[in-house]
């Protein structure tokens, strides 16, 4: 693969996300012309899923919540499902909101990069606005999603969007 301007911009942030976040670990990776692929491992570091590394917020907070109103002061509450404890919007908005080293701050910080590095250069370039993850299961997986990114290249000239 032969990177282009934007492909190099990106291959350095994305080398760059073992420095910027200790706990990660990058295993597996390409660069295509229109997506990139790569193995994020996440490292725990021995800290619970309610204080430390998450995948993302959603360990944090149920999706399943009621919102209560109180006539008395106009006060609006959101209660999650986990113990029905009553949260201010505050509480609950940063419940929510993607936390230090999750994979959505990691993958917010890194496409953050690339575009900063790659508007510099007024070149035209845009994300996707949400990313497609997959929390790999054992070996068998791994191995499965790590040849289909070494497969990708030979792929690339089947891809919809292969520029033709």
């Amino acid at each position: 693969m032969v990177y282009s301007d934007i492909g190099k911009k990106c291959q350095h942030c994305l080398i760059q996300i073992e420095k910027h976040f200790t706990n990660v670990k990058i295993s597996e990776w390409i660069i295509m012309p229109n997506h990139i692929h790569f193995i994020i491992k996440i490292i725990n570091k021995g800290q619970s899923k309610i204080n430390g590394n998450c995948r993302d917020v959603a360990c944090y907070v149920s999706t399943s919540k009621n919102i209560i109103s109180t006539p008395q002061t106009s006060e609006t509450y959101v209660s999650t499902s986990n113990n029905n404890t009553p949260l201010s919007p505050q509480q609950y908005f940063s419940n929510i909101s993607p936390k230090p080293n999750s994979l959505s701050t990691i993958i917010r910080s890194f496409k953050s990069a690339v575009s900063k590095s790659i508007n510099k250069k007024k070149y035209f370039f845009a994300w996707q606005p949400r990313f497609f993850d997959h929390i790999i299961q054992n070996k068998k997986d791994y191995y499965a999603i790590q040849q289909y990114i070494r497969d990708n290249i030979g792929n690339w000239s089947k891809d919809p969007y292969h520029y033709k």
